[in-house]
């Protein structure tokens, strides 16, 4: 909320409030396990407050409709690699086998280096083909790479809202001491917060045009004429 002069009414909308410092240098405080301790500036958005979010939990897949970007805050990327059924899949680095899991059609490798090429190779159990067995991939933030979908690319999710995802095989590359029923519960909690902070929202909305409809609505007083 921007105040043009002491005493004076504040802002954000207008074009007179929304340029000032005040409004657009709004601080977002993290403080989480793994959130490595520094300031980040830039010029981030609202809708990148989800991805975020779900990156700090360690949730690779984002929401459907979310145009967001994931501001990296920890040390770690995650990839989730999606088939079209069950197979195996190895992710290398410089030549060297970093992971390799099967027998099942969705993974999640945690712990990877930012910043650093991959390349995933993928095999079906029942040996049909794949029209890229490999795909190299560039991880700035955490990514999903689907086999069995055209034109879906890393960064992006392929599930919808319908979609179960309780056979995901969790592949841990540098983390210890995480099983797939601590990360399921990790969905649970960022689908709280993310409810939380929209209900705390529109609480406080209700509260603020509630008072604004008592000061502007005052019954008129009778006016008497002698």
């Amino acid at each position: 909320m921007a105040f043009p002069a002491e005493g004076s009414k504040g802002g954000h909308q207008s074009e007179k409030y929304s340029v000032s410092d005040e409004a657009q240098l709004v601080p977002l405080i993290v403080s989480a396990q793994d959130v490595e301790i520094g300031v980040i500036e830039g010029e981030f958005g609202q809708e990148d407050f989800a991805p975020t979010l779900l990156g700090i939990l360690d949730i690779p897949d984002r929401p459907r409709f979310a145009e967001g970007e994931q501001i990296l805050l920890t040390g770690h990327v995650n990839l989730e690699v999606i088939l079209p059924e069950k197979g195996t899949v190895e992710i290398r680095k410089d030549g060297k086998v970093l992971e390799s899991s099967g027998s099942d059609n969705q993974f999640v490798f945690y712990g990877l280096e930012p910043e650093k090429s991959y390349t995933i190779r993928a095999v079906l159990d029942s040996g049909k083909g794949l029209a890229e067995k490999e795909k190299e991939v560039f991880l700035k933030t955490d990514s999903v790479i689907d086999f069995g979908k055209k034109g879906t690319g890393e960064g992006k999710s392929a599930y919808s809202s319908t979609e179960s995802k309780a056979g995901i095989n969790f592949a841990g590359i540098s983390e210890e001491g995480n099983s797939i029923f601590g990360r399921n519960s990790n969905h649970l909690i960022g689908y709280f917060l993310i409810g939380a902070i929209n209900l705390a929202g529109f609480f406080i909305i209700m509260k603020i045009l509630k008072k604004i409809l008592k000061n502007h609505l005052r019954p008129l007083k009778k006016l008497h004429i002698s």
